[in-house]
């Protein structure tokens, strides 16, 4: 039986790498980010 000798080779990160991939893709199109204004640049906490 092997073992898992990097993360690399769980089943779930190989999953969780595809869909990181497919959602940036989308969002990646010119018609997404500009229809939805995403804030790429703004930070994901705000902090008064």
């Amino acid at each position: 039986m092997a073992g898992i000798t990097r993360f690399e080779d769980i089943e779930a990160w190989k999953t969780a790498r595809q869909l990181t991939n497919a959602v940036y893709d989308h969002t990646n199109q010119q018609g997404f980010s500009r229809d939805f204004g995403l804030p790429v640049n703004s930070p994901a906490v705000f902090l008064p």
